[in-house]
């Protein structure tokens, strides 16, 4: 299955999961996992070359889990979120607190920022920070501009092909790119004209102007694309998703730059509640995890 394809979850079952990883892999004194396993799935397998984020700085990846800190200098956490059409979720837990938080909203687009704020103002009260962060003007804001592109949400027209939307010939942009924390996306020429894939999920292009697009994923998730173009060659492949801006460079090696377009590509996301127990509380959240090969 492709990212966040039918896995569900219930607030409860979701704050179980968070007490798992807070008492190393044991839950109401059961072991389910080996410390060891736990140690591995948070021990940070991928760094970021920066750090990312204002609050919740992520430093990198674990095995699920995003490594970093809740606030400048602050307690170690692990976390994922995401959303999808009708679902938004934050997952996320401060072992050195004793701290988990899940945050679950029956909503995507707008939803997704609205877990992210609930955690945040759940941490702060948990944490007693002095000075606690305000999110809600600013994700009034981002909730009214996604509300104004609903028009963009519904791309139309043709997909881009030799002569439309198109400023090379489209065999040059075939194949792989490739970033270095998001994984691989594949471009391919059907029928003359270009589709994408991420992983098992097929992505339906609709030419916007020359070399750039509308990309639409499933239906309410969307996104926007151009192809980088210099010297008559493609040099990248620029996409915007969820807030993020990312440049995916072509493999090295192959037609034009573009390398082993008939090799197989995976990738994966996955999507985080409240509940109480005597010592410890769990509130909500999402989980989004990216495995790729070429």
């Amino acid at each position: 299955m492709h990212a966040a394809g039918g896995l569900g979850t219930s607030i409860l079952d979701a704050a179980r999961w968070l007490e798992l990883f807070l008492a190393d892999g044991s839950l109401d004194g059961r072991p389910l996992l080996a410390p060891a396993t736990v140690a591995d799935m948070l021990a940070a397998h991928v760094s970021f070359a920066e750090p990312r984020g204002r609050l919740r700085i992520d430093q990198g990846f674990g095995l699920g889990w995003q490594r970093g800190t809740y606030r400048p200098g602050g307690p170690l956490q692990f976390r994922h979120g995401g959303s999808y059409e009708g679902a938004a979720a934050e997952f996320t837990f401060l072992p050195e607190r004793g701290i988990g938080v899940a945050v679950l909203a029956n909503a995507g687009g707008p939803g997704n920022g609205l877990v992210a704020m609930v955690q945040v103002d759940v941490l702060d009260r948990l944490l007693a920070v002095e000075e606690p962060t305000d999110l809600l003007p600013s994700y009034s804001r981002s909730a009214a501009k996604q509300r104004e592109q609903v028009a963009f949400a519904l791309p139309n027209g043709p997909a881009p092909a030799a002569g439309l939307g198109l400023s090379l010939d489209p065999k040059h942009y075939v194949g792989l790119y490739r970033h270095p924390d998001q994984g691989v996306a594949e471009i391919m020429l059907e029928d003359g004209n270009l589709r994408g894939r991420i992983g098992d999920l097929p992505l339906t292009l609709h030419a916007a102007a020359v070399d750039s697009f509308s990309v639409s994923i499933v239906p309410g998730m969307l996104s926007r694309g151009r192809f980088e173009i210099e010297d008559g060659r493609v040099q990248g492949l620029w996409l915007q998703a969820d807030g993020d801006e990312l440049t995916l460079r072509p493999a090295v090696g192959g037609r034009d730059g573009l390398s082993c377009p008939d090799e197989p590509v995976g990738a994966v996301n996955i999507t985080r509640p409240h509940t109480e127990t005597p010592n410890r509380i769990a509130i909500g959240a999402s989980v989004n995890i990216s495995v790729t090969r070429c």
